[in-house]
């Protein structure tokens, strides 16, 4: 018996070999990246991430400044239908800040988002969008009820001062150091104190209780990964544990049992688009280069500047969790929905392997899982014979192998949004046209189309008879172009709202909002319709002579206006009415995005002047988009430190 199981165990190993000598040898010359230490690190079986489902994509539907309840409530079915799978809505307990980010009483759900019912309504709107709702979850610090100090209540702890950590800057605290990284926006809380754990967890579970489906974990830097550990909710939970580190990030990830938001990868994407050096995204440098079933990908959020739409086209394309801020899908839903398609009928997934093509400072390039190819950057890649262009846009395009792209036939199609004439070379049939091109056929809204009853390919130039042309473009197949992207099926050019209306309307413009008013003195508090201008940017001139208060509305209703309380230039939710002295043409400008507003003609007053194009900086406390605002250098979570 023994000599027949050496027998069989040898037949055996013969046959491993010649099965590995033949794959080995007929594998293209490509390296493909593997993500490593998945198998060994994480059981994907029994892992709590994979409640978010291998085909999961995540919108975070808020900014700081803006959407309440009804809003994100409103926009829950076009994410639904858009592909999306899980809606990450913002805090939702009461708090000192108008953000959310600083807890006050955790029970109490109602806050500027709304009213606890407007809460509850938006979460089954998410829910019936087939979408998980995700809530943000703050447990690191929380401020006091009527103090800056350790006045908790609903919940109190056991000993409120226990509760703080000793270290914390208030100097109210008797709980011990603090077990992470401090943070100065409230009072730090004690992570080894029973109670202060105790109620946490009970908090979560409460949060699930009403409708949501996980968390996201605000600042997990500032407890250990144990900690975390025991603060996971029954569903999908994902930690900001804000570090430009994979390695450090991979063991908290690993520890607490959670996805992680995966820093180094928007980092890297950063450097390669902002500075033109694509060679930072070679081999996956990331925490998807070596645990892509922990990694939660984003291209920007409401703590850091969007990379925009080439970093969407990386996350939607490469392995992790793809996460689109909802200021990225006002200004790319389109694109985003297109991608999304692509991302799930290709199978990419949460542990898609990766092979890097190149990586130069102009292009990178890859081929994900065998089937989808992509490249961002100003340079030239393709991927060869036998792959079909699915999208393509300004220094971006995405290959599907053997279909799923532009017809590829004889003769194609193409549309082009807001454009009227066509001139077009290089084209595959050998067709030409002279400059300003080939007037285009009207398709009503906005659209027109032009066939080319032969070419299968060509280059081209949209433009208005010459005026506001597109730069330099490529097609090969059918394709809708629109907002500076090719789409291989017309794109929905509204906000995805169910009100029919795009966001604010106005010539293609991204906004936040459908309408918004001047509202004050000068029109005895009606309505005074203003108009977009540019991406979130509004106006309305009047001629006025006096001093007049004013605050800026969205519906005209009360329901969402703005004032300011100190006077800064940004405009605060339910803020203090916005004095100013006016003298002749006046023209107030307020934007939706960043609620940054001024107005020239102003003689003195709350409403700041234009901008006059100086260099000044922002002061600490100030509001402010980036770094480079602030005097200090220091733009987090959107103000100056």
């Amino acid at each position: 018996m023994k000599t027949i199981r050496l027998t069989i165990l040898f037949t055996l190993l013969i046959v491993l070999i010649g099965f590995l000598v033949w794959t080995g040898c007929s594998k293209e010359k490509i390296e493909i990246i593997n993500p490593e230490n998945v198998s060994e690190e994480i059981d994907q079986s029994a892992d709590p991430q994979l409640k978010a489902g291998n085909n999961a994509v995540m919108i975070q539907t808020f900014t700081l400044f803006t959407e309440r309840w009804p809003d994100i409530q409103s926009k829950a079915s076009a994410w639904g239908n858009a592909g999306f799978t899980m809606a990450w809505l913002p805090p939702c307990s009461r708090s000192a800040d108008t953000y959310g980010y600083l807890p006050t009483q955790w029970y109490d759900h109602n806050n500027w988002r709304g009213s606890s019912s407007e809460l509850s309504s938006c979460i089954s709107a998410i829910r019936n969008a087939g979408m998980t709702p995700i809530a943000d979850i703050v447990l690191n610090h929380r401020n006091g009820n009527e103090t800056a100090g350790a006045d908790f209540v609903n919940p109190a702890f056991a000993d409120n001062a226990a509760a703080v950590t000793s270290t914390d800057e208030c100097n109210c605290g008797t709980g011990g150091p603090d077990q992470g990284t401090d943070f100065n926006g409230g009072r730090d809380l004690n992570h080894n104190n029973s109670s202060v754990r105790s109620l946490s967890q009970e908090f979560v579970s409460h949060l699930m209780s009403l409708g949501f489906g996980g968390g996201r974990y605000d600042m997990v830097l500032g407890y250990n990964a144990s900690t975390a550990s025991s603060y996971r909710s029954s569903g999908f939970n994902v930690g900001e544990y804000w570090l430009n580190d994979r390695n450090a990030i991979n063991n908290w990830a690993n520890t607490a049992g959670m996805n992680a938001f995966d820093f180094p990868t928007y980092y890297a994407l950063q450097s390669a688009i902002n500075n033109n050096n694509y060679g930072a995204l070679n081999g996956l440098p990331g925490l998807i280069g070596i645990n892509p079933g922990r990694s939660v990908t984003f291209a920007g959020n409401h703590d850091t500047p969007s990379v925009g739409l080439l970093g969407l086209v990386y996350i939607m394309t490469h392995p992790g969790i793809p996460c689109v801020a909802v200021d990225e899908w006002y200004s790319h839903s389109g694109a985003i929905s297109t991608l999304i398609g692509i991302r799930r009928s290709q199978g990419i997934g949460q542990t898609s392997s990766v092979a890097v093509q190149t990586a130069t400072s102009s292009v990178y390039a890859a081929i994900i899982d065998g089937n989808t190819a992509m490249k961002i950057g100003p340079g030239s890649w393709s991927p060869g014979t036998g792959w079909t262009l699915a999208t393509s846009g300004n220094n971006y395009a995405v290959w599907t192998y053997g279909g799923g792209g532009g017809t590829g036939g004889d003769g194609m199609t193409v549309h082009a949004y807001d454009y009227t004439h066509i001139y077009f070379w290089n084209a595959s049939d050998g067709s030409t046209t002279s400059w300003p091109g080939e007037q285009m056929t009207s398709e009503g809204g906005s659209w027109y189309r032009y066939t080319f009853s032969s070419a299968s390919s060509t280059n081209l130039i949209f433009s208005n008879n010459g005026s506001n042309q597109t730069s330099d473009l490529y097609r090969e197949g059918d394709g809708w172009y629109y907002d500076g992207s090719w789409y291989s099926s017309q794109p929905n050019t509204d906000d995805g709202g169910d009100d029919g209306d795009d966001d604010g309307g106005g010539d293609g413009y991204a906004s936040n909002y459908s309408s918004m008013y001047l509202r004050g003195t000068m029109n005895s508090w009606g309505t005074t319709a203003m108009t977009l201008v540019g991406d979130n940017q509004w106006e309305v001139t009047l001629n006025l002579s006096g001093s007049y208060e004013y605050k800026y509305d969205a519906y005209g209703d009360w329901s969402t206006n703005w004032g300011d309380n100190n006077a800064d230039g940004y405009a605060d939710p339910d803020g203090a009415n916005i004095t100013g002295t006016f003298s002749g043409s006046v023209t107030f400008r307020f934007n939706d995005a960043t609620l940054a507003h001024n107005s020239s003609g102003a003689v003195s007053g709350d409403d700041p002047p234009a901008d006059d194009g100086g260099d000044d900086c922002l002061e600490a406390g100030e509001r402010c988009s980036s770094d480079s605002d602030c005097c200090s250098g220091d733009c987090s979570r959107r103000r100056c430190r």
